[in-house]
């Protein structure tokens, strides 16, 4: 008899809960009885009280993205007008991370910080850098050497 009261005191217990948005989740029609309803209960409130610190963390998240996606623009930006800024005779570049902010050397390609550099590239490499630089871009001339001198903002000198 006192089993069957805890129970139904349980479950009134569970139905305010409900009316306060926590939902019960069939834990009255399981055949654990008493036992499933406390577990239930405990997880229901759990989540409810949870939810707050999974919102803001959520949005941390959120901030935290946009603010590397900032930062990555303005490093992307920064090195492009430095090596815009660099004369005929400069040899010594910024590395300018793709457009979708990857980073040549995390990619496994050698830095592009010198001319000797860019020239040096294999055909391959060339290839990868165009592709990477310009991923919508068809060179039907396989013209990737001055396309990749533009892409990090270098004027190519002009070679005999």
């Amino acid at each position: 008899m006192r089993r069957l009261r805890l129970e139904s005191e349980l479950q009134r217990d569970l139905d305010a809960f409900g009316a306060n948005g926590i939902t019960s989740r069939d834990c009255g029609r399981t055949p654990e009885g008493l036992g499933a309803l406390v577990r239930c209960m405990v997880a229901d409130t759990m989540n409810v009280l949870l939810r707050p610190i999974k919102d803001k963390l959520e949005s941390a998240e959120q901030s935290v993205e946009r603010t590397w996606r900032l930062s990555a623009i303005r490093d992307r930006r920064s090195a492009l007008r430095y090596n815009k800024s660099r004369t005929d005779e400069a040899n010594s570049f910024d590395v300018v991370p793709f457009p979708d902010f990857r980073d040549p050397e995390a990619e496994g390609l050698p830095p592009l910080t010198s001319r000797e550099t860019i020239e040096g590239l294999t055909a391959a490499q060339r290839k990868d850098y165009y592709n990477r630089y310009y991923p919508d871009g068809h060179d039907r001339h396989g013209n990737y050497l001055n396309k990749i001198y533009e892409a990090i903002g270098i004027r190519r000198r002009w070679q005999a």
